[in-house]
Formats: C-alpha cells, structure tokens, sequence
C-alpha cells in the first residue's frame, strides 16, 4: 500500500489525481490517510515526560 503511495505521489503533479489513483487502483482516502506526517510514540508523549 505504502508502494502504491509513493507512486502516486510522484507522478498526481504532472497526470492529476484522480487518474494517479485510478492506474494504480488506490483510493483516495488511502492516499490521503498515507501522506499525513506521522509523529512517533516518544514525539508524541514528550510532553508526559519528568520535568
């Protein structure tokens, strides 16, 4: 999935989109849910930490 991704970011500037999606077969909430930045554990709960 993380593949199909990864190609389609590389190619929806030049083709568009929904045609980058539609030759590889991905839908665009999978798209969308695979290019948002992930925040690792310790990231995220640094805030929890001792002080």
């Amino acid at each position: 999935m993380a593949e199909k991704a990864a190609l389609v970011s590389g190619t929806y500037e030049a083709y568009g989109l929904a045609p980058s999606l539609r030759a590889v077969g991905l839908a665009r909430s999978t798209w969308y849910h695979h290019t948002r930045v992930r925040v690792g554990y310790a990231e995220k709960y640094a805030h929890l930490g001792r002080r």
